[in-house]
């Protein structure tokens, strides 16, 4: 890969193991957008098995799209992204965004063609690229109000929460592991989020289970108890509340896909 900053959600698919030649290994998450930049030419290397499959959107910015503006920012969500191409090699995992998800699937299921279906394309694009310049906006409010290090041991615990969505520590063991004290890290962890931190886990455990319901096949039970739900009644409660429409209703669209296809 030559300089540039990629940026991009997996809206289909399991976690990717990523391995950038000289700076060690990162990890994308379905349904999470991550922004990788690279300020020199760099080679990277995703492995994946045979019949993986993934449904992923996303930009890639050459370093000539910041020569439009001044050599001195003024807004601090486009001074963020251009900074990803300052160093050898960053990458983030963004905060969980509504808004980028709409956007990402708006590439992939715009009902557009021809030059309309590519003036459409082009103006999600910059749809795409201004949220990511707003959360990442957002992010440097965050860092200003807490503190670097605070904000650091918030990501540090959402992403040990990420690792493992049902075998998941409670707030206190949460705490002593990221070095914090509880109240502080709850909130703290509201502040930049949105929810709780049992909010947040129950939120990635219903994304995770849309994932398996639409793209693995799973019965609702079977989808409930892999994300950790001791009831399929309380998850597809929890289900209907988050997403508008009960669990089945992601297996009904799934088979009407498969007939398409």
């Amino acid at each position: 890969m030559e300089p540039a900053l990629l940026c991009g959600i997996m809206l289909a698919g399991n976690v990717i193991e990523t391995d950038v030649v000289g700076h060690g290994r990162v990890t994308r998450h379905p349904e999470r957008a991550s922004v990788m930049g690279f300020g020199r030419k760099v080679q990277y290397r995703s492995p994946i098995r045979p019949g993986q499959h993934f449904r992923t959107a996303g930009f890639i910015l050459k370093p000539a799209f910041f020569d439009r503006f001044s050599d001195d920012l003024a807004d601090d969500g486009l001074t963020s992204l251009r900074e990803f191409l300052t160093g050898e090699f960053r990458m983030d995992t963004l905060a969980p965004s509504a808004r980028l998800l709409e956007i990402a699937r708006l590439c992939l299921e715009h009902p557009y063609n021809g030059q309309l279906g590519q003036l459409f394309l082009e103006s999600n694009a910059l749809a795409f690229v201004v949220e990511v310049a707003d959360v990442l906006k957002r992010e440097r409010c965050m860092i200003a109000q807490l503190g670097r290090r605070q904000y650091a041991r918030v990501l540090e615990a959402r992403d040990i929460l990420d690792s493992d969505l049902v075998n998941t520590p409670t707030s206190l063991q949460l705490a002593r592991r990221v070095g914090v004290n509880v109240t502080t890290l709850q909130a703290n962890f509201k502040k930049v989020f949105g929810t709780t931190i049992f909010g947040h886990v129950r939120d990635q455990r219903l994304m995770m289970a849309r994932v398996l319901l639409r793209d693995h096949g799973l019965a609702v039970a079977q989808a409930a108890h892999r994300v950790g739900f001791a009831r399929p009644s309380a998850f597809s409660a929890a289900y209907r509340r988050h997403f508008g429409h009960p669990p089945r209703a992601e297996m009904a669209s799934n088979g009407a896909r498969r007939r398409q296809v």
